[in-house]
């Protein structure tokens, strides 16, 4: 029988494995359950930690166990990658599901909530472009009633892309993909100007589209909410058919 095989490079915590086994479940309209002892119990090989965990206390049908795997990436990389197969899977296998979980409402912080993340799953796609994405939010907070512009234009470039959102509420008509370039700039240039700094702005042309946006950081590309951001929006626009060049101005990087 196939495991559920979860590589990660957070530590594993057991209500988001519990999220994602039931996800599964759902999709593949299989029963699952879980007992009063949920516990993830570390894998040992001659007295040495393997880096493997077993779950124990969350069980699904069509899946004899299930294991977190703790693994580090040397590039962008989203908090979960699963698969379903017999083996443990190898770097050629196709996953799953591809899963970043954040905590962080648009009440904590509007850039970090939905931006931050953004160019995870954009770098994903270039590897896994048909493996269904999720942005997991596990709230340790109650979610605001109502969003903020930042999180509403997020949240829309993420299902443009196709990424599902779990965990929280998506009120009926606020948050359908975009359907044009025209479209996209137009919301983004309705937002409210900042009071200071780089104010992101999008202007288009016949054959070129540029975005404002600062990008430095200390001197450095690191200026990781607007990574994310420009990152997402030049998806986006390739998405929805803009074969122009996209350029980003104001960046402040030599």
């Amino acid at each position: 029988m196939k495991k559920l095989w979860l590589h990660t490079e957070e530590r594993p915590r057991i209500s988001t494995i519990e999220i994602i086994v039931a996800k599964f479940a759902s999709d593949r309209g299989l029963k699952y359950s879980v007992s009063g002892k949920k516990r993830i119990l570390p894998i040992m090989e001659n007295g040495l930690f393997t880096f493997r965990y077993k779950i124990e206390g969350i069980e699904c049908e069509d899946v004899e166990n299930i294991y977190v795997t703790t693994i580090s990436g040397s590039s962008s990389f989203t908090d979960y990658i699963v698969f379903h197969s017999e083996n443990a899977p190898l770097p050629t296998d196709t996953p799953l599901y591809i899963i970043e979980e954040t905590k962080t409402d648009d009440q904590e912080s509007r850039n970090t909530g939905v931006y931050q993340r953004s160019s995870k799953f954009v770098y994903a796609n270039f590897f896994y472009p048909d493996v269904p994405k999720i942005m997991l939010y596990v709230l340790k907070v109650v979610q605001k009633e109502e969003p903020t512009l930042t999180y509403v234009f997020g949240t829309k470039l993420l299902v443009t892309l196709g990424v599902e959102i779990l965990g929280k509420v998506l009120q009926d008509g606020v948050y359908e993909p975009f359907t044009s370039v025209d479209e996209l700039i137009e919301l983004k240039n309705q937002m409210p100007l900042p009071h200071y700094g780089v104010p992101v702005r999008i202007t288009k042309t016949d054959d070129k589209i540029e975005i404002s946006a600062k990008l430095e950081k200390s001197g450095f590309l690191s200026h990781d909410p607007n990574i994310g951001m420009t990152t997402i929006i030049a998806s986006c626009l390739r998405k929805l058919g803009w074969t122009g060049r996209i350029v980003i101005t104001q960046h402040g990087l030599t």
